[in-house]
């Protein structure tokens, strides 16, 4: 909703007597924590020579965007996770010094926090990128991937003219990029040269253990709101025990549901003592499925 903020108020002690022609000049330094549209609202009271309690009010919009783009990366390790963060100079016009840089996390009770990567005053400019890496250790595997929220990275920095600011940025698992890592991983080994519409076809995924320890998996097949492949039949597949540094492979039943080019985006694995957390397709590809007409389909048939 609307927050409204006091800048000043000098009700308390209000200037007694502002003669023709002068003018009262008033500095107000407030930092914006929020991006997007903000509404500055000057107001004065006042009284006439007869007496009279009068006042005017304007209204001033202004625009307030980011000053930086920041794009986290997750790669889990174990007990750990690697949070890669690429900071972008996002003005149109003007170099910034980025003067430090941390990670905050939420809970420090159920993690620890170590620099990895963090550059020291960091001129930054326009389009230009710079990176930070932190890594969370989580004592109990288990807490990692139950946590949705791990916490902020938080900013300062300076403009140009010297004037400093600070600006933080939530990182929660939905905003989580998976880059390669330990721990289970999913890749399609085989699919049919010809995919027909409403026909079903099989695809073999392979299941990987990358981490240090055995691991129980599973797959998932999910309906896509807008994707144009489903599955077929079975949707929710149990690997079993995958020792480290083995593979498994899985056959599927999908059909497709429209024509054209079709991405394969709806395949996961999940660790069973951790169902939270969904691996998806390291790389997801693109399927043709084709529109067969009734003489096609009779030839195809008589073939």
């Amino acid at each position: 909703g609307n927050k409204r903020t006091a800048l000043h108020d000098n009700s308390s002690s209000p200037t007694h007597l502002l003669s023709p022609g002068k003018k009262i000049d008033m500095g107000v330094d407030f930092a914006l924590e929020e991006s997007g549209v903000h509404v500055l609202i000057c107001s004065a009271t006042y009284r006439s020579p007869s007496g009279a309690a009068k006042s005017v009010r304007q209204f001033f919009k202004f625009n307030v965007s980011e000053p930086f783009r920041i794009d986290p990366k997750l790669s889990v390790q174990g007990h750990s996770v690697l949070i890669e963060a690429t900071i972008r100079n996002t003005t149109r016009s003007r170099p910034l010094l980025v003067e430090d840089g941390k990670f905050l996390v939420r809970d420090p009770s159920i993690c620890q926090v170590e620099d990895i990567r963090k550059p020291h005053r960091e001129y930054i400019a326009v389009d230009e990128v710079v990176s930070y890496l932190f890594r969370l250790t989580f004592p109990n595997k288990d807490t990692l991937y139950s946590r949705c929220d791990l916490g902020w990275l938080e900013l300062s920095w300076r403009g140009s003219g010297g004037d400093p600011g600070r600006i933080r940025a939530e990182v929660r698992v939905d905003s989580w990029k998976r880059v390669a890592g330990k721990g289970p991983e999913i890749s399609l080994v085989s699919v049919p040269n010809r995919v027909i519409l409403e026909e079903d076809f099989a695809v073999r995924v392979r299941v990987s253990n990358r981490g240090d320890s055995s691991l129980r998996l599973r797959v998932l097949c999910e309906r896509s709101e807008d994707g144009g492949v489903h599955p077929f039949g079975r949707s929710d597949f149990a690997v079993g025990e995958v020792a480290s540094g083995d593979s498994k492979d899985i056959d599927l039943s999908l059909i497709p549901i429209y024509p054209g080019v079709q991405k394969l985006a709806n395949l996961f694995v999940v660790d069973e003592d951790s169902p939270s957390q969904k691996i998806s397709l390291a790389e997801t590809p693109d399927i043709f499925v084709e529109q067969v007409h009734d003489e096609d389909q009779v030839q195809m048939e008589e073939q």
